[in-house]
């Protein structure tokens, strides 16, 4: 298991090397974060423990809201580029197992703890999940929100990732909600939500490669990026992919019991 915890580490920090937090980030990781701050309480005035910022997306909204946002990773590299934009104090731990490496975080409780695209890759989800329930203040809660039905190809050597697959596992909303519960958790709110303003790049690229060498190759590729005098198509594009692709992510607000 110890060595399982080593290679997923250094997938992470191989990753967030290869993929540092951009200036202007992805239009979907912003439009994620949007969605998350929608299914939480109020934040502002809590004191906030975000695990796994990765774009810092919805750290700063919260930060934003007028919350004390805290921060824990497994290594610095996102921590050192959100620091400056967030009022609490950043932790470099396993969630699994943070007090090893942090162990000022005893002394500390939160109002909430965020979970963002992080317990797919954890090895022992429900150490992770126990220890975030030992860091909540009793009337305190937990977001956790992971990819469902996700496509694997993102992860792909192709990509420049030294592995073929970072996830450890595809969350349904039973599961999600199971392991919750398994952990002491009782889920007050749950759902799923769509990750992409436009169909995937998957999507439209397997529309364009069915058409290719025809008129309707043409017709997708305008599409990808339409003007503003293509909205009409580019808004039954949209219906389209989701009517041929599942929600992408699995959500759980939870409170431990």
């Amino acid at each position: 298991m110890s060595a399982l915890n080593d290679a997923v580490r250094n997938i992470y920090l191989d990753y967030s090397r290869r993929f540092p937090q951009q200036a202007q980030p992805p239009e979907n990781l912003l439009l994620k974060a949007q969605k998350d701050l929608q299914q939480l309480p109020s934040v502002e005035g809590k004191r906030v423990l975000e695990v796994g910022p990765g774009s810092g997306q919805l750290a700063r909204l919260m930060s934003s809201a007028g919350a004390m946002v805290s921060a824990l990773d497994l290594v610095d590299t996102y921590l050192n580029q959100i620091s400056k934009d967030i009022k609490g104090k950043t932790f470099v731990a396993d969630i699994q197992s943070p007090l090893e490496a942090e162990p000022q975080l005893a002394a500390l409780r939160f109002d909430l703890v965020t979970m963002c695209d992080v317990l797919e890759h954890v090895v022992r989800p429900g150490d992770a999940l126990i220890s975030v329930r030992e860091l909540l203040d009793p009337d305190g809660a937990v977001y956790v929100r992971s990819p469902s039905f996700e496509t694997l190809a993102k992860y792909a050597l192709r990509n420049g990732a030294q592995t073929e697959m970072a996830h450890l596992r595809t969350y349904t909303p039973s599961l999600l909600r199971r392991e919750l519960n398994d952990a002491g958790f009782t889920v007050v709110a749950s759902g799923q939500f769509w990750t992409h303003a436009e169909p995937t790049v998957f999507l439209q690229e397997r529309m364009i490669a069915s058409s290719e060498g025809s008129a309707g190759a043409n017709f997708w590729r305008s599409l990808r990026y339409p003007p503003a005098d293509r909205e009409f198509k580019a808004g039954i594009f949209r219906m389209l992919s989701r009517l041929l692709t599942k929600p992408g992510e699995v959500w759980a607000l939870a409170k431990p019991r």
